[in-house]
């Protein structure tokens, strides 16, 4: 199983719209597209316009990261709309054959697969899980895939990875919910981290998560209390002794996509 030399690159600084543009001339190359989805969150991590694109005889949509949901919310995925997949190391050999069988059961000789989604979904370790190697790196990070790569695959599939996309009019703020853009890209992280903790407080999951994963007590329902709990936790400090409201904001978006809900 070898990586082809075949490559398209997205030059940096692309605008969203030429890198969609790019994205279409790949779709029209491909018979297959695997879109990776946030099994936390699967109806807003679905990008419309690639399905629309694709249609749904060539689409195959992933609910990635199942293992990160409860019992329940993974009884309630249609299975006849969404190939669910664990994220865990120990069932990558299920999970492969899994997603393998699926390409095969749309019919097609010698299948050019596109594998699609979000930043931050698991799009690199999807496509890891199939080539059974590294051959994208699987980065917690939005906007590690900066180039598309086609790998070989068994059965003679080829398997092409591209740089995560999302609708061009969304906000901000769901983008950083999903996980979707570089926190250290952005300026104002006590915004967007208010907006994030004011949606930890309102559910009681997102609540307890947020208490052990940080090891605070939250005693108010005041987003602003929340972010100062984990500058007190974190002892994020400024000179003077003020807690560092910045550095704990990063913290909260930083550790918001790693949620089990979403």
């Amino acid at each position: 199983m070898s990586k082809s030399k075949r490559g398209t690159s997205f030059p940096r600084g692309k605008r969203i719209k030429d890198r969609w543009t790019t994205f279409r001339l790949l779709l029209r190359k491909c018979e297959i597209i695997i879109e990776v989805l946030d099994a936390r969150d699967l109806e807003g991590t679905r990008v419309r316009k690639i399905e629309h694109w694709a249609g749904r005889e060539r689409l195959i949509k992933i609910a990635n990261k199942i293992d990160l949901i409860s019992e329940e919310a993974l009884n309630s995925i249609n299975r006849n709309e969404y190939l669910p997949i664990s994220s865990k190391s120990d069932h990558k050999n299920k999970e492969r054959k899994k997603i393998i069988n699926a390409i095969l059961a749309k019919g097609r000789e010698r299948p050019r697969v596109l594998v699609v989604g979000y930043p931050n979904v698991g799009k690199s370790t999807i496509i890891n899980l199939l080539a059974g190697r590294e051959v994208a790196r699987a980065m917690p990070i939005a906007g590690t895939t900066t180039n598309v790569q086609w790998i070989r695959l068994p059965h003679d599939i080829l398997l092409i990875d591209s740089p995560g996309v999302f609708p061009e009019d969304e906000q901000r703020t769901e983008l950083l919910r999903k996980g979707a853009i570089n926190v250290d890209g952005l300026k104002n992280f006590e915004f967007y981290a208010l907006k994030v903790a004011q949606k930890c407080i309102r559910s009681q999951e997102l609540r307890n998560w947020i208490e052990e994963y940080f090891d605070i007590k939250l005693e108010s329902d005041k987003p602003e209390d929340l972010i100062e709990n984990i500058a007190k936790r974190r002892g994020l400090l400024l000179k003077g002794g003020a807690y560092n409201i910045n550095e704990a904001s990063k913290a909260l978006l930083r550790a918001f996509s790693k949620a089990p809900s979403l």
